[in-house]
């Protein structure tokens, strides 16, 4: 498997389709955190997309993100 960094609202959208809490980079308005609500990361999104991400895998066959465990 491999491992792929969703970010922005691509990652927003895989969260809530899989029931996931999202991570948010630390920037200077803010610290890390890998706890985000899906209205949390929309409302920073909005501003920084680029500081929301989640993580999930590929798999070696399908090359389609595989179900999160």
């Amino acid at each position: 498997m491999t491992t792929v960094i969703l970010k922005g609202q691509e990652a927003i959208h895989y969260a809530e389709v899989h029931h996931l809490l999202l991570h948010r980079y630390a920037d200077a308005t803010g610290a890390a955190r890998d706890d985000l609500s899906l209205e949390d990361a929309r409302q920073i999104a909005g501003e920084h997309p680029e500081l929301i991400w989640v993580e999930t895998h590929i798999g070696v066959n399908s090359g389609e993100p595989d179900e999160p465990h």
